[in-house]
């Protein structure tokens, strides 16, 4: 192979590795080979410290180049909250099943698959928006600390414009194909996710008492969404989804608290205790 003047090099030299790579005069190149390894990457850098033949700079970038376009979709990912969104569309689905069968009609149709895209986006906008105001807090936890905004990989900027963008068009799509209702819960949802209980689990331990309500909405929204009115149904599905939530966060805090750099908040606290209190009962109670 051949090292021309992205090295620094005038004149091509043949190498085998990059350990055996001189210039003329017999100084190491070691500058030149950092400063490339710090333009190329790390996969660069991996294969000057594996002594692997390279035979053109400008190729050590091109697997750089390559994840970049998966990097990107993954962050995208994160920000949207993609598993958790897809919680969300399933619950609201079996809300709109119901619904369905009560009105009598089928179930699947285009009206389905249009109230769950728009309740998707602005799921997935509301998530956005709630890692844009806990980007600070995020950095300093070891479970956080890689999303994109924590990480400094999206701006503040571009991250607000996503998640505002996603809850518009999401609210249109609902506005649209469904009816008033389901969007006025909807993005009353999001604004109490957001806006009430994003700020608030770091003062006080409410917090998770209020934050089960959006968190119980996905299948009052499915049912809006399938027959235009609440019900008594709607709400019973409401409520029990409500109650499952508790017991469900009381433990995860307990084995997530350890890994916060900063002091934990007021609700991770609570439930941190809940969670001890659980335990040390299990301990005494009769197997």
């Amino acid at each position: 192979g051949y090292y021309d003047a992205a090295f620094g090099i005038k004149k091509k030299i043949p190498v085998k590795t990059v350990s055996q790579v001189i210039f003329s005069d017999g100084v190491a190149m070691t500058a030149a080979v950092e400063a490339t390894t710090a333009l190329a990457g790390s996969d660069f850098g991996e294969a000057l410290s594996a002594g692997i033949p390279v035979s053109d700079p400008s190729a050590a970038v091109l697997p750089t180049l390559s994840k970049a376009r998966p990097a990107l979709v993954a962050d995208l990912k994160e920000l949207f909250k993609i598993r958790v969104t897809s919680l969300v569309v399933v619950t609201a689905w079996a809300g709109f099943y119901l619904g369905s069968m009560r009105s009598g009609i089928p179930s699947i149709h285009w009206g389905l698959f249009q109230a769950l895209l728009g309740i998707a986006f602005v799921t997935g906008g509301a998530s956005a928006m709630n890692q844009v105001i806990e980007r600070k807090s995020d950095a300093k936890m070891i479970r956080t600390a890689q999303r994109p905004l924590a990480a400094g990989r999206f701006s503040l900027l571009c991250g607000l414009s996503l998640g505002l963008g996603s809850t518009a068009a999401g609210a249109m799509i609902l506005a649209y194909f469904t009816n008033p209702v389901t969007v006025v819960l909807t993005l009353f949802t999001a604004f109490t996710y957001v806006a009430v209980y994003t700020p608030l689990k770091r003062y006080t331990t409410l917090a998770t008492f209020i934050g089960a309500f959006p968190g119980a909405m996905p299948p009052l929204l499915g049912w809006t969404a399938a027959r235009g009115i609440i019900e008594w149904p709607a709400l019973a599905l409401f409520a029990i989804l409500f109650v499952w939530q508790f017991p469900i966060l009381w433990p995860l805090p307990g084995s997530t608290g350890k890994t916060m750099l900063g002091p934990a908040s007021a609700c991770c606290r609570w439930c941190s205790q809940m969670a001890g209190r659980r335990r040390w009962k299990r301990c005494f109670s009769p197997s």
